[in-house]
């Protein structure tokens, strides 16, 4: 939190030298304003994460010290669903981004398990909008435990059940048992979003993959191979999520548009500017889906061809676009 405070203080103290200068700097480069966009894009970035926290530390005072749990629960769930939606909309503006949402409104009808692709640090952040705007369901995420460095992540992760794996633990069961332990009492409107790739998408992170797998598993590789736009699906902590909440639906969200700010040197690039972002949900009952371990895992890589055929159906209209 000290720090916090001071790369805000010091992000906006500089910003009436620096976004003059960044700006004449776009305009002899004939770019329209991508370095001001970006300077201003991390300044709302860090101060949302400032205001974020500071709002999340008056709701627990005002909960009595969070004594008044369920009260606390709520209004950090409000929070949160603000926090999002606010970060999305002031990058839409610095950005001119648009969006094209689709399917969302299948999150109401019951707890489910929310399965995202995953390309950009910005498709952590806009599920929990998607969520809560309009529909009023609260997100349970699954996340890295990196992300604690965040005092925001910390905040709210701690007040209603988040996951939290250390990657490359070298205890796989451990990490499956903390996905599991999220599940417990899935309320009507919430669901429990995690990632099923493991990580952000890349072409350079896809040939890795593929490059491993055909020593270790040749038809696991050809499986890969086959996807072009996604990531293979890592089955475990999904699985663990289904034991835990049998009865949740699972809802898979196919989204494009944000491939382009995968990094930081995209977003200095511009890769966001007047971007369209695409996202589409589909359900699937839990009574729909299969029981034989096999069949389930064979299910589910199936629906994840779906979703990699959506995003290379969309992107090349985009792009043509």
């Amino acid at each position: 939190m000290p720090l916090l405070h001071v790369a805000v203080l010091l992000w906006w103290g500089v910003a009436p030298v620096a976004l003059p200068v960044l700006a004449i700097v776009d305009l002899l480069r004939r770019r329209p304003l991508l370095l001001a966009r970006f300077y201003l894009c991390i300044g709302t970035i860090i101060f949302g994460q400032l205001w974020g926290a500071w709002l999340l530390f008056v709701i627990w005072l005002a909960s009595g010290g969070g004594l008044a749990w369920r009260r606390c629960n709520r209004w950090s769930l409000t929070a949160e669903a603000y926090w999002a939606d606010w970060n999305a909309r002031v990058m839409a503006a610095i950005y001119g981004i648009t969006y094209d949402i689709e399917g969302t409104e299948v999150l109401r009808d019951g707890p489910s398990i929310l399965l995202m692709r995953h390309a950009s640090t910005n498709d952590t952040i806009l599920p929990i909008g998607l969520a809560s705007h309009g529909h009023d369901v609260r997100l349970r995420i699954v996340l890295k435990a990196e992300l604690l460095w965040a005092p925001i992540v910390d905040a709210i992760g701690h007040r209603i059940p988040f996951a939290f794996i250390r990657r490359g633990s070298g205890d796989a069961t451990k990490e499956l048992e903390v996905v599991r332990a999220a599940t417990p009492a899935l309320h009507q409107r919430e669901a429990i979003m995690i990632f099923p790739e493991g990580t952000r998408f890349s072409t350079e992170r896809r040939a890795q993959i593929i490059a491993k797998l055909r020593d270790k598993d040749p038809a696991a590789a050809a499986e890969a191979e086959a996807l072009t736009h996604v990531l293979p699906f890592r089955t475990g902590g999904t699985l663990a999520l289904m034991e835990g909440a049998p009865d949740a639906a699972l809802v898979f969200c196919a989204h494009t548009g944000y491939e382009a700010s995968a990094r930081l040197d995209d977003f200095v690039a511009g890769g966001l500017y007047r971007a369209t972002v695409k996202v589409k949900m589909w359900r699937v009952a839990a009574a729909d889906v299969p029981t034989d371990p096999d069949a389930r895992v064979a299910f589910l890589h199936a629906e994840w061809r779906k979703v990699n055929a959506w995003v290379a159906q969309h992107q090349v209209v985009a792009q043509r676009n």
